[in-house]
């Protein structure tokens, strides 16, 4: 498990490259969420994988995805 010190250690050698400030900031950000995830218990990570996974279930199966595309299409079509 990483240790919350290793942020420390890691920010400077990314602030000495050359990287755009607005991907460090990204970089930045990820490292923390990675950092948090590490930290939940593992009844936390079962709450959060099933939440996703209904989220999936709700919005983003191929039925959805269609159902979604028909919708815009119809839009557009009715504009015209």
């Amino acid at each position: 498990m990483m240790r919350n010190h290793s942020l420390l250690t890691v920010l400077p050698l990314l602030m000495s490259c050359r990287i755009h400030p607005e991907r460090l900031i990204m970089m930045f950000v990820t490292f923390i969420q990675i950092i948090e995830w590490q930290n939940k218990s593992q009844a936390e990570k079962e709450i959060f994988s099933k939440n996703a996974y209904q989220t999936y279930l709700d919005n983003y199966t191929p039925e959805q995805n269609l159902s979604q595309l028909i919708a815009i299409y119809n839009s557009v079509i009715a504009k015209n």
